[in-house]
């Protein structure tokens, strides 16, 4: 099982993505992950961890496919990306869906206040709030 080579990339991410693709090819339990990396940009810089954690964490991968529906029907279309965060005192790394909104802060939180009660509370297990977790992010036109 191979990823695809997402639409998004130039020729300097194409050879990065090639190269973070060959390393975790074995690891990748369904085509699922190449989904969520075409749903949620993850930056460069962590393809490699990001692909790693979630071939451990199934769940992860589906309740990161399930969410687009719930935050596009929340927030409408927007750039998403994909952040690990690792526990500096050895406690589990924490994935972090982000959605990068052009709102004034109030506003985003009130946004992703609503998914979470909409969606994110409600349809996911205690394991997965634990490793998983959605935030915002103020939209860069650098990050595009």
């Amino acid at each position: 099982m191979t990823l695809a080579l997402p639409k998004f990339l130039d020729k300097g991410e194409d050879r990065a993505f090639r190269r973070a693709v060959r390393q975790v090819n074995e690891l990748l339990p369904s085509q699922d992950i190449e989904e969520v990396f075409r749903l949620y940009r993850p930056p460069e810089s962590q393809w490699v961890e990001i692909a790693k954690f979630l071939a451990v964490q199934p769940r992860l991968v589906s309740a990161l496919m399930e969410a687009v529906p719930y935050l596009e029907q929340v927030f409408g279309q927007r750039r998403r990306y994909l952040e690990l965060e690792l526990d500096p005192e050895g406690g589990d790394p924490e994935l972090f869906g982000v959605v990068l909104v052009k709102e004034e802060p109030e506003i985003a939180l009130q946004l992703l206040s609503q998914f979470d009660a909409t969606w994110f509370s409600k349809a996911t297990t205690r394991y997965v709030r634990r490793h998983l977790n959605f935030t915002v992010d103020a939209e860069d036109d650098q990050r595009v």
